[in-house]
């Protein structure tokens, strides 16, 4: 209880407010773009698919009110929001809200201009990110789940009751359901819908009624072979869930991750199992246990740390383990299993020869385990009440049993990290030649990066009329470069005339990222014209 507290405390102290996984990668009309035409629909493309309600995007006008009868709807990573004509000149607000593939909920806030810029920020703010209290309900759920289904198990290995257990599965899996709802905004029909929209919303419900299924299985058929298959499909189901679903490619994700939680489950049903037998098995019948589960439980140790750390290592990498909320969750529990290999290789190495006793001849040394009251060997060597052996099982009962808390707190972990988001990668950065053309007064101005990596780059900036020619009057346009995410900038490359409307630069890159390029023109003293670019660059 000590340990589960603190755990619980450790994870309050690092989790800070929570983003998700899925990301705002462009838009039409595009994040501070300038248009001529009225739009009637927004477009949000996402980089995966995101489930949105129908009030899910707010436009606001450019003096802060709501323009009306704005409806939302979501096909895969596009989010289209339709609505009347625009009438007033100005900048409005887009606040837009969604739920990401793992059941996190997205929200941010950009600008677009309607003929001319009025702002130079939302007129509305909004915070992004899981609330604490779902985390936490969808954390302990899971781990409550999981560590029903190990009993359950053990249980069924074991030849005991299962039923209760069962209760623990239906109850952490009805958890995780419950918090999925509460994340993407409460109680509302709206918000239970939203969640089963997500497909690991849907795990969370798939997962309660495999539950329900077995605990009806326990009562009509107790420890019949349907509960085996029924355990190991909520096993899968609560593995499938959060970014094991979301995150690309999600066939590995998903197939590693289950991988990952089906290593855990085995490796807590050994130890589970030998905990029971021990309290009645003799010296010489424990060392049978010992030889016969270890290896089921190293092998699953091993597998569990090398598959936790693949994980690990693909969503948050070695530069982000000490600066993210995700890195340092994942240090916890690289630091637990670490512990549990050294426990398991005591117990199996260190203790358990300890026991060892020699049988005499008619001992059944096939059927050791079952053994409950074995005074064979040397003398008092069975006898329980013995000092001489008491001890040697108490400390191997006792490391067992530590083991076992190290697995609870390594599931409390992996919960939280389920809910956590991984740092993001820079949408694009892996760079590329780039090209592109925005609204630019009437007419547009296309923006070429060409390596479009880091270092120097030969941008070429066209400014193009309504007629479809070279912008007459432009003779100045300029560039300002901004890495926001490092606060790099605004850098101001030197620009070449090529002719009215063309000028070159090669500018200067200093590092990989998504960079803002803002390009500028003044046709007449009176008269500014910008247009935004998102330029990713790449190594």
């Amino acid at each position: 209880m000590v340990v589960a507290l603190a755990t619980v405390v450790g994870i309050l102290v690092l989790v800070d407010p929570v983003g998700a996984h899925a990301l705002l990668a462009g838009s039409s009309p595009a994040n501070d773009a300038v248009v001529e035409v009225p739009p009637t629909e927004l477009l949000l493309e996402f980089d995966e698919a995101v489930e949105v309600a129908t009030d899910g995007v707010r436009l606001l006008d450019p003096s802060g009110g709501e323009v009306p009868d704005v409806v939302a709807s979501a096909s895969g990573p596009t989010v289209r929001a339709r609505f009347g004509a625009l009438e007033q000149s100005g900048s409005y607000t887009v606040n837009w809200a969604a739920v990401s593939a793992d059941g996190h909920p997205i929200r941010g806030a950009y600008l677009f201009h309607l003929r001319e810029r009025t702002l130079d920020a939302p007129a509305a703010t909004v915070e992004s990110g899981t609330p604490l209290s779902a985390i936490l309900v969808r954390s302990f759920g899971a781990a409550l789940a999981l560590a029903g289904v190990v009993a359950v198990f053990a249980a069924w290995f074991g030849g005991t009751s299962t039923r209760r257990r069962w209760i623990a599965v239906l109850v952490g899996a009805a958890l995780g359901a419950f918090g999925a709802v509460l994340a993407v905004g409460g109680l509302s029909g709206g918000s239970l819908r939203l969640a089963m929209d997500t497909t690991s919303g849907r795990m969370t419900l798939v997962a309660t009624l495999v539950a329900v299924a077995g605990l009806v299985a326990s009562r009509v058929r107790p420890n019949g072979h349907a509960e085996l298959a029924l355990a190991s499909a909520a096993t899968v189901a609560l593995a499938a869930q959060g970014h094991a679903v979301s995150i690309p490619p999600v066939a590995l994700s998903a197939g590693l991750t289950v991988l990952h939680v089906a290593a855990a489950v085995t490796w807590g049903t050994t130890l589970v199992w030998f905990e029971r037998r021990s309290r009645t098995a003799s010296p010489f019948a424990l060392v049978s246990i010992v030889r016969r589960s270890s290896p089921w439980g190293i092998g699953a140790v091993v597998l569990l740390a090398v598959s936790g750390a693949a994980l690990t290592i693909d969503r948050a990498g070695f530069d982000e383990l000490t600066s993210s909320t995700y890195g340092r969750l994942s240090l916890v529990k690289v630091a637990l299993l670490a512990v549990a290999v050294v426990v398991a290789a005591r117990n199996r190495w260190w203790l358990a020869p300890r026991l060892d006793v020699t049988p005499t001849d008619d001992a059944d040394v096939t059927d050791a385990a079952d053994v409950t009251d074995d005074t064979s060997g040397p003398e008092g060597a069975g006898d329980p009440s013995s000092r001489t052996d008491r001890d040697p099982v108490a400390r191997l009962r006792g490391s067992v049993r530590a083991e076992v808390v190290v697995l609870a707190a390594a599931l409390l972990v992996g919960a939280v990290l389920a809910q956590v988001a991984p740092p993001a990668a820079p949408a694009g950065a892996t760079g590329g030649s780039f090209v592109e053309r925005m609204a630019f007064g009437d007419g547009e101005v296309e923006l070429t990066v060409d390596p479009g990596r880091r270092g120097t780059n030969e941008m070429h900036v066209i400014a193009i009329g309504a007629d479809g020619r070279l912008m007459a009057g432009i003779d100045d346009l300029t560039l300002a470069l901004t890495l926001p995410a490092d606060g790099v900038g605004p850098l101001a490359p030197e620009m070449q005339r090529i002719s009215t409307g063309h000028s070159v630069s090669y500018g200067e890159f200093p590092l990989a990222g998504e960079w803002t390029v803002e390009v500028t023109a003044r046709p007449s003293k009176f008269e500014e014209l910008r247009a935004t670019f998102t330029v990713p660059i790449g190594e």
